[in-house]
């Protein structure tokens, strides 16, 4: 059987959703846990995450600032070449997303961004896990390869 392809794919999810509106916010939200596992599922990860979109937000608003017509030519160059330079380019920036603590908050981002952590680790993560459980089966399964790693090496360590 033939793979699907990626625009059949699209195409696909496109007239899926036509038929059916309701259904962008289970995609949507599918599409988000995932991308946030992707970069670890916790904090950090969720701060990747807010900065990625907002970035890309900002960039689309940008490309929107002139005629419609424009806008519907610039993501279809950027559809075609499948990612574009600023999404890659976001994608770096996001990773650094604490830099931008510091820049809009001075000293006090260090305070901020240890703050973020303590507070996401003690209250929010049992409140995101238990709305995304997938967030948390993926952290549990990260941390028994993690463990099974430690075991090899340990073993490995005793042979010699």
């Amino acid at each position: 059987m033939k793979k699907e392809g990626r625009i059949a794919r699209h195409l696909r999810t496109a007239q899926e959703i036509s038929r059916e509106p309701r259904s962008i916010f289970p995609r949507a939200r599918g599409w988000l846990v995932a991308f946030w596992q992707a970069k670890g599922g916790g904090y950090y990860g969720l701060g990747y995450v807010i900065a990625f979109i907002a970035l890309e937000v900002a960039t689309l608003t940008n490309v929107f600032e002139g005629n419609a017509s424009g806008f519907i030519a610039a993501q279809a160059v950027q559809y075609a070449l499948r990612i574009s330079f600023e999404s890659f380019f976001n994608g770096i920036l996001a990773l650094l997303w604490p830099i931008y603590l510091w820049r809009w908050l001075g000293p006090y981002g260090l305070v901020v961004f240890a703050a973020g952590f303590a507070v996401f680790e003690l209250a929010l993560r049992p409140l995101v896990e238990k709305w995304f459980p997938e967030l948390k089966l993926a952290r549990i399964e990260r941390a028994r390869l993690k463990q099974e790693k430690r075991d090899r090496t340990r073993q490995e360590r005793a042979k010699q």
